[in-house]
């Protein structure tokens, strides 16, 4: 009898198989936690110092209000780091981080002295609070958490950024068709499309639109046919 086929790894999982995080490291984190928390708000007063030091990485904070939510929201971020659960959740709420370094124009770069700048404000408290073996321990888990959350940032980043990339150069050249175009997603919603010259659709915006709520009746039987047999993007004259 053969054995079952081993389950596949889910990204995040091939992610910490491959640092080396284990449970154990989950468990230093923890354990440090409840000595560092005092310690989070100076840690991340530290982090936004260099923010506000650097002029480019500056302008992302536009006021005093701001500056104070964004420095609540990194100490969440590093008891986030610290407690766990590292888990899909975690994973997913992780890649929306870096949609939002997207969102707010980040060079990519200061992802990685950002992290650096947290990860030694955090082995130093480690060193600081801890006795010299878990503090070792601590650091070593440290380490391979924020490799694990540096990879999650940086291929997410990348691929908003190329989507966006290749979403603007559709428009572009649909925008510059001389017929009526629509451009379809899957679900037959409209993702692109020309001036309706021919008045085929509404003059109104019609992006995220179903294609079958906008055409002539002689149009949407076409429409919807091609989508049941081919289940993917679908550009119609």
């Amino acid at each position: 009898m053969t054995s079952p086929a081993p389950h596949p790894l889910t990204p995040f999982e091939e992610l910490k198989a491959y640092v080396g995080f284990t449970d154990r490291d989950a468990r230093a984190l923890a354990d440090f936690s409840a000595v560092a928390a005092p310690r989070l708000e100076e840690v991340s007063d530290q982090f936004y110092a260099a923010v506000r030091d650097n002029p480019r990485t500056a302008q992302i904070i536009r006021d005093d209000a701001q500056a104070a939510r964004l420095q609540r929201t990194m100490v969440q971020w590093m008891q986030r780091l610290l407690d766990g659960p590292h888990d899909e959740q975690y994973y997913q709420d992780r890649q929306r981080i870096g949609q939002r370094h997207v969102d707010v124009h980040l060079p990519q770069r200061f992802m990685f002295t950002g992290m650096s700048v947290l990860r030694n404000a955090l082995c130093d408290a480690a060193l600081e609070l801890l006795p010299i073996q878990q503090a070792r321990q601590t650091i070593a888990a440290l380490s391979r958490i924020m490799d694990l959350e540096l990879a999650i940032m940086v291929e997410t980043y990348s691929r908003v950024r190329e989507s966006r990339r290749l979403r603007d150069l559709r428009e572009l050249i649909v925008s510059h068709l001389p017929l009526a175009v629509l451009v379809l997603d899957a679900r037959g919603r409209v993702v692109a499309h020309t001036s309706s010259d021919a008045q085929l659709w509404p003059s109104t915006d019609i992006v995220g639109v179903p294609a079958v709520d906008i055409l002539p009746p002689s149009f949407r039987e076409l429409v919807q046919g091609d989508l049941a047999r081919q289940g993917q993007h679908k550009g119609f004259m």
